[in-house]
């Protein structure tokens, strides 16, 4: 009797703990920064745009903070849309 409840309580306790927000997480956004390793504090980080592309997953973002980039990318077996926007500068 004693084992049914410590397992209810633990398989409640799983269920809390999937089901608490902290636990869910949206889409991730990998970041590309080739001069700040840190990417102004976002993680992850990556330093080169081939490292990031080959983690990215389907449904994820990869953002490619402001820099000069020079290197071949090779994009193979990843999401078949990609968009590309430009940020605003003032005039």
């Amino acid at each position: 009797m004693r084992k049914r409840i410590e397992l209810g309580a633990l398989a409640l306790l799983a269920l809390i703990v999937i089901a608490s927000p902290a636990f869910q997480q949206g889409p991730l956004t990998r970041y590309v920064n080739n001069t700040d390793p840190t990417c102004g504090g976002h993680t992850p980080c990556y330093t080169t745009l081939q490292a990031a592309v080959d983690a990215v997953l389907p449904g994820e973002t990869v953002l490619i903070q402001a820099g000069v980039y020079d290197a071949s990318l090779s994009i193979k077996s990843k999401n078949s849309s990609s968009t590309a926007c430009e940020p605003a500068f003032p005039q």
